[in-house]
């Protein structure tokens, strides 16, 4: 089971926090935002590499990297079917979520948009067992919400990539569990129906 959200930042030192999204931080995310949304080849690479720059300098430029800032690079990542982007997208969260854990800095929490990234990744590749890794994170996003971590809440959109990558999957009963997470949606939509209808197909072709 996920572990709970680790607790807020009003908890935490002043010295451990981060200010407000500052002039420079609000210009580093428009940059990161616009390498997101390019198709030029590389992108998603330029935009971590940014990423991370500004995380080992630190205050000397200005930038205090957030939330906003992952979640970005994230969502660049996702939208390029590169083999190295999942893996690449893992790790970003994986350190995301330990410098939230270390500071207490709810400008460093991930949300819904950040888990959602990270799945719609895994549910465009090919690796072999993308579909379990992102139905942990959807797990773990579940028992945040449960625990009144709303902006941790699932949409339907996160459950049809998780679905999304069932369908694509060679794991067993990938046809079975892609159906299981429909049930589990309030309200399915048209998407998702249509992605369970073809890991059944696919799974008999097999």
């Amino acid at each position: 089971a996920a572990a709970a959200p680790p607790a807020s930042s009003s908890s935490s030192s002043s010295s451990s926090l981060r200010p407000p999204a500052n002039r420079e931080t609000r210009a580093f995310n428009k940059e990161l935002n616009e390498l997101s949304r390019s198709k030029e080849k590389g992108s998603a690479q330029k935009a971590e590499a940014l990423l991370l720059s500004a995380l080992e300098l630190g205050e000397e430029n200005g930038v205090y990297p957030n939330v906003v800032s992952f979640s970005t690079v994230l969502n660049a990542w996702s939208r390029t079917y590169e083999a190295e982007a999942p893996e690449r997208a893992l790790l970003l969260l994986e350190k995301l979520e330990r410098l939230y854990k270390e500071t207490g800095d709810d400008g460093l929490r991930a949300n819904a948009y950040t888990y959602g990234a990270v799945i719609n990744t895994l549910g465009r590749s090919r690796v072999p067992d993308a579909a379990s890794r992102a139905e942990t994170i959807l797990h773990k996003m579940e028992e945040f919400c449960e625990a009144g971590d709303v902006g941790c809440c699932p949409d339907s959109y996160i459950y049809s990539s998780c679905i999304n990558a069932w369908t694509r999957s060679t794991e067993d009963e990938s046809a079975e569990r892609a159906h299981a997470l429909l049930e589990r949606m309030e309200e399915p939509d048209t998407i998702a129906y249509t992605s369970v209808i073809q890991a059944y197909a696919r799974s008999s072709r097999r």
